[in-house]
Protein backbone atom coordinates (compact mmCIF):
# COMPACT_ATOMS: atom_id res chain seq x y z
CA UNK A 1 0.00 0.00 0.00
CA UNK A 2 1.22 3.30 -1.29
CA UNK A 3 1.48 5.98 2.33
CA UNK A 4 2.50 9.66 1.10
CA UNK A 5 2.41 12.60 3.85
CA UNK A 6 -0.63 14.60 3.48
CA UNK A 7 1.85 17.12 1.77
CA UNK A 8 2.29 15.39 -1.06
CA UNK A 9 0.24 13.62 -3.74
CA UNK A 10 -0.34 10.23 -4.89
CA UNK A 11 0.43 8.99 -8.02
CA UNK A 12 -2.65 7.98 -10.43
CA UNK A 13 -0.34 4.10 -10.43
CA UNK A 14 -0.95 4.72 -6.56
CA UNK A 15 -3.73 5.45 -6.07
CA UNK A 16 -5.26 2.18 -8.73
CA UNK A 17 -3.23 0.10 -6.52
CA UNK A 18 -4.83 1.34 -3.46
CA UNK A 19 -8.68 0.77 -4.76
CA UNK A 20 -7.84 -2.24 -5.88
CA UNK A 21 -5.89 -3.60 -2.55
CA UNK A 22 -9.02 -1.87 -0.86
CA UNK A 23 -11.61 -3.50 -2.98
CA UNK A 24 -10.22 -7.23 -2.44
CA UNK A 25 -9.81 -6.32 1.12
CA UNK A 26 -13.53 -5.54 1.36
CA UNK A 27 -13.97 -8.69 -0.03
CA UNK A 28 -12.42 -10.94 2.16
CA UNK A 29 -13.70 -8.89 5.53
CA UNK A 30 -17.38 -9.66 4.24
CA UNK A 31 -16.12 -13.44 4.17
CA UNK A 32 -14.54 -13.49 7.26
CA UNK A 33 -17.83 -11.54 8.83
CA UNK A 34 -19.76 -14.46 7.33
CA UNK A 35 -18.14 -17.20 8.93
CA UNK A 36 -18.12 -15.50 12.60
CA UNK A 37 -21.71 -15.84 12.34
CA UNK A 38 -21.17 -19.01 12.81
CA UNK A 39 -18.98 -18.42 15.69
CA UNK A 40 -16.61 -21.11 14.84
CA UNK A 41 -14.28 -18.23 13.87
CA UNK A 42 -14.83 -15.96 16.98
CA UNK A 43 -13.70 -17.84 20.21
CA UNK A 44 -10.36 -19.99 20.45
CA UNK A 45 -10.74 -23.56 19.53
CA UNK A 46 -11.88 -25.76 22.92
CA UNK A 47 -11.66 -28.47 20.39
CA UNK A 48 -9.78 -31.18 18.76
CA UNK A 49 -7.60 -29.96 15.79
CA UNK A 50 -8.58 -31.62 13.45
CA UNK A 51 -12.57 -31.52 13.96
CA UNK A 52 -12.00 -27.95 14.64
CA UNK A 53 -10.71 -27.37 10.89
CA UNK A 54 -13.31 -29.89 9.64
CA UNK A 55 -16.33 -27.50 10.77
CA UNK A 56 -14.31 -25.00 9.62
CA UNK A 57 -14.13 -26.54 5.73
CA UNK A 58 -17.87 -27.52 6.12
CA UNK A 59 -19.20 -24.00 6.93
CA UNK A 60 -17.08 -22.39 4.31
CA UNK A 61 -18.34 -25.15 1.91
CA UNK A 62 -22.07 -23.88 3.14
CA UNK A 63 -21.31 -20.21 2.26
CA UNK A 64 -19.59 -21.23 -1.23
CA UNK A 65 -22.73 -23.43 -2.07
CA UNK A 66 -24.85 -20.35 -1.25
CA UNK A 67 -23.18 -18.12 -3.26
CA UNK A 68 -23.76 -20.48 -6.37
Amino acid sequence: MARVEKKLKLSEAEKSFNRELSRRRILIENINAQIKVFKIMSYPCRNRRRRHLLRTKLICAILNAEKT
